[in-house]
């Protein structure tokens, strides 16, 4: 009796244990793709102040205490923010400076940040509460300058002594360079020191106010408003010289035998004697506010997360990872998105992503796969080609309208823009299509292929669609607008500020109402199928699935500070990949 018991006891704790495994078995079982999104790049917003390089590692710095790390200037991870426990409020950073394995940023009310590997920080007292606008480091000791005169010093990072300079005009910047500290501000004024204690004026003979200061070359030269720059061989005679521009100068570095200044508007001035200077053309008129050497390129940033590159300074590109994204697609194994400033991305697995050039700085708009290559437009007619998604060719498209949408069907590709369709047998050369009728207004925006008919989409309510890619005819004209098109389990479903659907391309039902009532409709500018569901993404970075496209599901929203517009989104390889402004990229699962 008593071993029957046991066994029975036995019994049902084996079973509660094959239970209770199943149930964590269950709990592990990855989300459907669509469910659950996770942001994987989240690019930046904010305005960046100051960067340095040191050890390999760039580090730049900006608003609500946000910090950058790089090893290779393409690839950067925000270690720290406002939103993290070591910050209680929004704070800004403005500079930061390496010495002897510390890095050291300063900011707002003071503040002072120290890290030994960039990654982790911590807050050191400061105790002043005016704004700290820059710092450098000499063998012995680190000096910070800031707003009403402020100078800070400390020798190791953890402990400051502060002085007050120039009666309480804003210092902006400092350098040390050939045995002195040199401190520049505003109205002109600049002060000079060997040791960082005792501190003399200088005369600067211009009432502008200064921004930065570095050294090279045997030359102190100072760049800030208006254009000015001044230069000095010894920090205590200066002279302005001819900027040829009255831009506002924000930050200047001295690498490979050259200055290199920046400004406002994309100003980069570039000059050998820190004399005779000549304007660059950064194709992006973003104000930069600081730049550096790292030993290998000139790096720049600056406002609205701007992130510049450059061998010599004279050839400027943008950080791909930080730009606006635009389309996205799946095929050969790996995604590629596109976006503003030539950006090309690749990922095998749409979580980790690398740059691949281009070799344009147009917009890149939409991109497919199909038949063996990727085939990408944009604007003013660009097409590019590639078998393996890194290596790219243009191609002819013989128009200079914006083009929008690309497809391929029986043999066919199909490219959609501004009052143009174009179509192609080999992706090289083409041809524009018949349209009819004709219209002047219509803005191709997407265009899919599906059932045997392309269907193309315009941002004033039209759909046409064709059997052969060439001749298209108008099969609805409706006062809604259109900005994306797909085909998945036998119908089309097209998306803009409404949704219509269709089981052949001619006859379309809109199931607006159905899918959102009558009070609110979402603007989806993306929309695509995979795993049995439809995917769209809208303006507010929302995502709704639908396995009927009827009944859409709203998926939890993306953290307030990822909320921005989602403009495309494709499947393949077992997962949605979503791609929108500043970078963006969210995935699922």
């Amino acid at each position: 009796m008593d071993i029957n018991r046991f066994l029975i006891a036995l019994f049902r704790t084996s079973l509660l244990a094959s239970l209770s495994l199943l149930n964590v078995a269950q709990s592990q079982t990855p989300p459907e793709p669509g469910v659950v999104w996770t942001v994987r790049n989240a690019g930046v917003q904010v305005n960046l102040y100051g960067v340095t390089s040191a050890g390999g590692l760039s580090v730049a710095v900006g608003d609500n205490g946000i910090i950058l790390v790089s090893r290779d200037t393409l690839t950067w991870s925000i270690v720290q923010t406002s939103q993290t426990p070591s910050f209680s409020y929004r704070p800004f950073l403005s500079k930061v400076a390496h010495r002897q394995g510390l890095f050291v940023a300063v900011g707002s009310n003071g503040d002072v940040f120290t890290s030994e590997d960039g990654v982790k920080w911590t807050k050191q007292a400061s105790n002043v509460g005016a704004n700290l606008l820059g710092i450098a480091a000499s063998p012995e000791a680190f000096v910070a300058v800031g707003a009403e005169g402020v100078v800070l010093r400390s020798t190791e990072g953890s402990t400051w002594t502060a002085t007050t300079l120039a009666n309480g005009k804003h210092l902006r910047s400092v350098v040390y360079a050939n045995n002195l500290f040199v401190i520049v501000g505003d109205e002109g004024v600049i002060f000079t020191s060997t040791d960082g204690l005792a501190w003399n004026p200088q005369k600067a003979f211009t009432p502008a106010n200064l921004r930065a200061v570095a050294y090279g070359n045997g030359l102190f030269v100072a760049v800030g408003e208006n254009g000015t720059i001044v230069t000095s061989s010894d920090g205590v005679s200066w002279r302005e010289q001819a900027s040829g521009t009255a831009k506002k100068l924000f930050g200047i570095t001295f690498g490979q035998g050259r200055f290199i200044a920046v400004g406002e508007e994309g100003t980069v001035l570039v000059s050998t004697d820190g004399i005779s200077w000549n304007a660059k053309n950064l194709n992006w008129s973003v104000t930069l506010r600081d730049v550096t050497y790292t030993g290998r390129v000139f790096l720049a940033v600056g406002e609205e997360g701007a992130i510049f590159t450059s061998p010599d300074g004279n050839t400027w590109t943008s950080w791909p990872l930080g730009n606006n994204l635009k389309g996205v697609a799946y095929g050969g194994n790996r995604f590629v998105a596109v976006g503003s400033r030539g950006t090309i991305l690749t990922s095998s697995d749409g979580i980790s992503w690398n740059p691949s050039d281009s070799k344009t700085q147009r917009t890149l708009l939409g991109v497919t796969h199909a038949n063996g290559r990727f085939v990408i437009v944009g604007e003013r007619g660009t097409i590019l080609t590639s078998s393996d998604g890194a290596a790219w060719k243009q191609q002819a498209s013989k128009t200079a309208q914006n083009l929008h949408g690309v497809a391929f069907g029986k043999g066919v590709y199909v490219a959609v823009g501004e009052r143009i369709i174009l179509y192609s047998r080999d992706a090289s050369s083409w041809a524009p299509a018949k349209l009819n009728p004709i219209w002047k207004s219509a803005y191709f925006r997407g265009v899919a292929f599906g059932n045997g008919r392309f269907v193309a989409v315009d941002s004033w309510g039209s759909i046409y669609t064709s059997t052969d890619g060439i001749n298209w005819n108008l099969q609805l004209d409706t006062e809604k607008r259109f900005f994306a098109v797909t085909y998945g389990n036998n119908r089309f479903m097209a998306v803009g500020l409404a949704i219509f659907s269709s089981s052949d391309g001619l006859k379309w039902t809109d199931l607006t109402r159905k899918a959102f009532g009558t009070f609110y409709t979402p603007t989806m500018l993306g929309v695509a199928f995979g795993d049995r569901r439809f995917v769209f993404v809208t303006y507010s970075g929302n995502i709704y699935t639908s396995l009927d496209g009827i009944t859409w599901t709203p998926r939890e929203p993306l953290e307030e500070g990822f909320r921005r517009p989602l403009n495309a989104v494709a499947y393949g390889g077992g997962r949605f990949v979503a791609v929108g402004d500043r970078g963006l990229i969210v995935t699922s699962p």
